[in-house]
């Protein structure tokens, strides 16, 4: 079968189907508020031009060649020719076949489950790109796919069997097979095939579109040896992508090619491509994790990939169920089937993703960054694997749902979300109060600029890394250091100290009791002369106040606060008093400054213009001041 090129769909053609999107145009406004979006179509049409005309020159080569454009590879993988290597050899890309949801702890979110929440993806949305196009009247789809790229279903084969089976997994109903039910069973699906995948992605992301999935990779076949592990062109476009959209997420499979004839390094060095970005999150798949009591629960899968990259990041980033899984077939309108794979295993952390973000929302009337979404993913992760830390097989262990969103209904509490950007030479500090209870976590997370790719040389250890944040937890003269792989004994376990690889920075302090003190710096020059961070900690008793210097008496209420601040207070000073009040950002967004000495403040400030998050009061007084976080709802 010969693939016919088809134009990518411009904007204004895909804007008639926002009038379906699930989420509002207030939220859709809110997501993309930071975005440069011109600087996103410039790069959308760049993309999309670089494709077909690789496309192009493929498909023209391959009729002289007698290649195959379309085929079912040794694994029972749909393969599509996407463009010629460097060393004139096809490219293809292929998809990665090989109980989701109790073993990522979704069950006990969604409705009905032990947390006693109702996250099922109400009105949000989720995207997939895939082989081929979903079969959007199964009886478990109807209604809730959206295809966005003009390709619709017509016949069911392996291609639609792979995208039909994924989107399963993510949004299927449960209707027909209460077994087959999706972990976002009541979200909306964007739907796309992977011809142009890259500046299809721009467009929708800048429509609002948080979080994707992405099934597929190179086959790794034909691919030149040096792409292995390897910051390529397409792993760059993806952080590019990434980084000018930071409220949009794509979720990556690691790839199934463990034991493959390319498998020269024990498994190891496997990743390729898209799963090199620094931005994305990579999956690797396990087998079904039924009650987890510890890292021995998780056991690897016979085929997914394992990393690390060539310059020793921790990749795969998370682990997922990906052997077994049970989900929709696109053979007819009532037709399931299991499959395994690192596919099988992406569709349940793109969709657990989702599920986080639905409840951050519900929580704060925001949505986070991407950058936050992975910190908190992170953060919230089990330990998995034969050491203690990260590693190049199950990445930072296995994904759990249920622990994230206890952090998000935590926030202010007992745990730390915050949004935060370093300026150049800037030193963040803050204190943090262990609980005594359970081990002191602390993530942070940056969407990196894109890096210099590989000129070719075959494991390259070059860092991609282009703003290097450190971050460090000490207490008296104990420093703990961020975990990273150890390049001296990749096989070994991973080591605690300086990480000058990865754009994630994890330190655990396994028994922490008492009072510690966070400090985020970075080395060298930020590109741009700042650079956005999230900030995710748990293990930690958060006061809505800090006081310094204190006044006689203070009283600020109410908090949280809809429309009016009251602050009253008592001082035995003698100089003016300033209130001043800081996003999270630490701009300045009201102040007042009294005009008289003043020793008795009785007064109030207008909020309703605010829009609801975290802002932070301060008074000042001489050399006198209270700071206190306030939340505008």
């Amino acid at each position: 079968m010969e693939i016919k090129l088809r134009k990518a769909l411009p904007i204004f053609l895909l804007g008639f189907s926002i009038v379906t999107f699930a989420q509002t145009a207030e939220q859709r406004k809110q997501i993309v508020k930071e975005y440069d979006l011109e600087k996103l179509k410039s790069l959308e049409n760049k993309l999309s031009k670089k494709y077909f005309s690789r496309k192009s020159i493929a498909l023209t080569e391959a009729k002289t060649k007698n290649w195959a454009t379309t085929t079912i590879n040794k694994q029972g993988n749909y393969t599509e020719l996407v463009a010629i290597s460097e060393e004139g050899k096809p490219l293809y890309y292929t998809t990665h076949n090989a109980g989701s949801a109790t073993t990522a702890r979704v069950n006990r979110i969604n409705e009905g489950g032990s947390a006693g929440l109702k996250l099922d993806g109400q009105n949000m949305v989720v995207g997939i790109w895939d082989g081929g196009p979903v079969r959007t009247t199964h009886q478990a789809l109807t209604g809730r796919v959206i295809v966005k790229d003009g390709v619709n279903f017509s016949t069911s084969n392996e291609s639609t069997e792979h995208g039909t089976h994924v989107s399963g997994t993510m949004v299927g109903s449960g209707v027909g097979s209460a077994q087959a039910k999706g972990l976002a069973s009541k979200a909306t699906l964007w739907a796309n095939t992977f011809a142009n995948d890259e500046a299809e992605v721009i467009v929708q992301a800048s429509e609002g579109l948080l979080v994707s999935n992405h099934s597929y990779g190179l086959e790794i076949a034909g691919v030149p040896t040096y792409y292995m592990g390897a910051y390529i062109d397409e792993s760059k476009e993806w952080d590019d992508i990434m980084y000018n959209a930071p409220y949009f997420q794509a979720v990556i499979s690691a790839g199934n090619d463990r034991g493959s004839t390319q498998d020269k390094k024990g498994g190891r060095d496997l990743l390729i491509g898209n799963k090199n970005s620094k931005n994305a999150v990579v999956v690797a798949a396990v087998n079904q994790v039924t009650n987890y009591v510890g890292p021995e629960s998780v056991v690897m899968s016979s085929f997914s990939s394992w990393g690390p990259t060539d310059d020793f990041r921790i990749k795969p980033d998370i682990s997922a169920k990906g052997v077994g899984v049970y989900s929709l077939s696109s053979a007819s309108d009532t037709s399931y089937k299991s499959q395994q794979g690192t596919s099988m295993a992406a569709p349940a952390v793109s969709s657990s993703l989702l599920l986080m973000q639905q409840h951050y929302y519900e929580k704060q009337s925001a949505f986070m960054k991407a950058a936050t979404l992975r910190a908190l993913m992170i953060n919230s992760a089990d330990e998995a694997g034969d050491d203690p830390g990260p590693d190049y097989k199950f990445g930072w262990g296995l994904i759990n749902a249920e622990k994230a969103v206890q952090t998000i209904s935590g926030k202010g509490v007992s745990s730390v979300m915050d949004e935060l950007t370093l300026n150049q030479d800037q030193v963040y500090t803050r204190t943090l109060n262990a609980t005594g209870t359970k081990p002191l976590n602390v993530t942070v997370v940056w969407n990196d600029p894109s890096g210099k790719i590989s000129t070719g040389t075959i494991d390259d250890a070059t860092p991609v890394l282009v703003n290097d944040i450190d971050v460090r937890i000490t207490k008296g003269t104990e420093i703990s250091y961020p975990w990273v792989l150890n390049p001296s004994f990749i096989q070994g376990p991973a080591i605690q100290e300086d990480n000058a690889v990865d754009n994630v920075e994890y330190v655990s302090v396994p028994e922490a009791s008492g009072v510690y003190t966070l400090t985020i710096s970075h080395k060298g020059n930020l590109v741009g002369g700042s650079q956005d961070f999230s900030l995710v900690i748990d293990g930690v008793t958060e006061p809505l106040s800090v006081v310094q210097n204190e006044f006689k008496s203070i009283a600020v209420y109410p908090n949280p606060v809809e429309n009016s601040l009251n602050i009253q207070l008592t001082s035995d000073g003698d100089s003016k008093i300033d209130l001043s009040i800081y996003d999270m950002r630490g701009r300045v967004v009201k102040k007042h400054e009294f005009k008289d000495n003043s020793y008795i403040l009785d007064t109030s400030l207008d909020l309703a213009s605010f829009a609801s998050g975290i802002y932070f009061l301060k008074i000042s007084q001489g050399a006198k001041y209270y700071t206190q976080k306030i939340n505008v709802k």
